[in-house]
């Protein structure tokens, strides 16, 4: 994760260099992304980051969703249940109802 970041780090100097010896913007990002094997718009997201946060913005960042959303709420799962019970489907039904869940 460290090394990630030497890395990172490395390219956003690489591409300030390229910016101030005035190459334009534009050829300074492809550059930079084609020496590093990735896009100019992650280039230019590294440099926003590391102007933002300076070195800690380079570290990997979870990318979990702090909610999943679209998890049943329990009072509908057993309302599901109930209605499955008075239409009179059968466990296969009940089987698919819990694979959801």
């Amino acid at each position: 994760m460290i090394d990630t970041a030497k890395n990172r780090n490395t390219s956003v100097a690489f591409y300030r260099t390229l910016k101030r010896d005035a190459t334009r913007e534009r050829d300074a990002a492809k550059q930079t992304a084609q020496k590093w094997q990735v896009s100019g718009s992650t280039i230019r997201r590294w440099n926003q980051l590391h102007r933002q946060h300076g070195w800690r913005g380079l570290l990997d960042q979870s990318k979990r969703p702090l909610t999943i959303h679209y998890q049943i709420h329990p009072e509908l799962k057993l309302l599901e249940g109930d209605l499955r019970t008075l239409l009179g489907w059968g466990s296969e039904a009940e089987g698919l109802a819990s694979a959801r869940s």
